[in-house]
């Protein structure tokens, strides 16, 4: 179904009906970002647990990914 096609058949619906489409897209929207999180999270765990990942503060993290050298 084209993006269109599903606009214009909401905008077919009841206003009520609407509204609670849109609740519940988001809902499931929000599930879904915290089902990837938790992914992310899990994938991360196991690789520091093989060593992949190392241990490192804000500072230096924040200087890895920037590219700078630190002359402290």
């Amino acid at each position: 179904m084209l993006y269109n096609n599903i606009l214009e058949n909401v905008e077919n619906l009841p206003l009520n009906m609407q509204i609670r489409l849109v609740a519940t897209v988001k809902s499931r929207i929000i599930e879904n970002k915290r089902e990837l999180i938790k992914h992310s999270a899990l994938v991360a765990k196991e690789d520091y647990q093989k060593g992949i990942l190392k241990e490192e503060s804000a500072d230096e993290l924040i200087t890895r990914l920037s590219g700078i050298s630190r002359l402290n």
